[in-house]
This record gives structure tokens, sequence and C-alpha cells, in this order.
């Protein structure tokens, strides 16, 4: 019987892993595109000044991107399951960078 708690509950907490990863794309994506401007205003800043303008979208995703990590890292200690903080870090760092290049050029 204790088996299938801990099946029961495992599953659980992949579900709402999966919910959290799936929030934190979500509104990565939203603000990315939420913060923007007016298009002639943008059009001028990518042809301007695109490195400095590409760092500080990259910080300000980061940092939104870092509270759904801390509900991760929650989520991790309620359940007591090991958490691997950097790799997870690294991944939401690149997925900002890549989103960022992709509506800043496209």
């Amino acid at each position: 019987m204790a088996k299938m708690e801990k099946i029961k509950n495992d599953s659980f907490y992949i579900v709402l892993k999966g919910i959290v990863y799936l929030l934190t794309i979500l509104a990565l994506l939203f603000f990315a595109n939420f913060w923007m401007g007016s298009k002639e205003d943008w059009e001028e800043i990518v042809e301007n000044e695109f490195y400095p303008a590409l760092i500080t979208r990259t910080i300000f995703l980061t940092t939104i991107g870092l509270f759904f990590l801390l509900i991760s890292y929650l989520l991790a200690v309620f359940y007591k399951k090991k958490y691997h903080y950097f790799k997870e870090t690294i991944i939401l760092i690149l997925f900002s960078l890549i989103v960022n290049l992709y509506i800043m050029l496209f």
C-alpha cells in the first residue's frame, strides 16, 4: 500500500512540475511580446542598440523566470526531491536569450 502511495505522489509531483514549466514558458513568451513598445521605436532600437536591448531584455525575462524557478524549488522541497537548480537556471537563461533573439529579429 505504501508503494502505491509513493507512485501516486511521484506522479502528482511530475504533473505539478510540468504545469510549472508550462507556465514558465508561457509567461516568458507573453512578457517577451508585451515589452516591445511601438513598432517604429522598436525598429530603431533593433537597428541602433541591438546588444544593450538584448542584454536588458534577457535580464528582464530571466528575472521573471527566477520566480518560477523558486516555485519549482519549493515544490521539490515539499516533495523531498533532488533539485538541479544550476541546470534549470542555465536552461532558463538560454531559453530567455533564444526567445529574445527570435522576438527581436522576426
